[in-house]
């Protein structure tokens, strides 16, 4: 099975975008500290609980609570997502990758040899200095084209 990519030709207005939801096991911590130190030549939208820091970042643009719909405009028209530390099949991942966005992910969370793919990005949610130069150098970085392979004939075995 082969995920449909569709095809985007709106001009992308923000790097990465979050989901960001008061919870401790989401990581928020690390998320945060991401956010909080992301170079400001990067736009960065966040979806989901208010974040304050933003007041003197110009490139940071809250968003709130939103519907799907209004999220996946969001989504659109950018270029990465960052996932949560504990899930990276949510919706918002999901809605990430339809929509032709790289997505960071907890590499600590099992990605099954089934799914062959360019477009899920690992990242170490224990080591903030290497994620970061990751991140930063992902994001800088040209990239080629994107794939996504699933060879599950039923997705929903993928998630037992």
């Amino acid at each position: 099975m082969n995920l449909k990519l569709k095809k985007i030709i709106k001009k992308k207005k923000f790097d990465i975008v979050f989901y960001l939801k008061r919870n401790n096991n989401k990581g928020n911590f690390f998320l945060i500290k991401l956010i909080k130190n992301i170079p400001k030549q990067f736009k960065i939208a966040i979806i989901g609980d208010k974040l304050h820091i933003t007041k003197n970042n110009q490139n940071i643009k809250n968003f709130g609570t939103l519907t799907r719909d209004k999220a996946i405009k969001i989504i659109k028209i950018s270029k990465f997502s960052l996932t949560t530390k504990e899930n990276h099949f949510s919706f918002f991942a999901l809605d990430s990758l339809s929509e032709g966005l790289k997505v960071f992910y907890n590499q600590n969370l099992k990605l099954f040899g089934d799914v062959k793919t360019n477009m899920l990005l690992p990242i170490n949610f224990n080591n903030y200095e290497y994620s970061m130069n990751y991140l930063k150098k992902q994001l800088a970085k040209k990239h080629k084209k994107k794939y996504f392979k699933f060879k599950l004939k039923n997705f929903d075995d993928y998630l037992k």
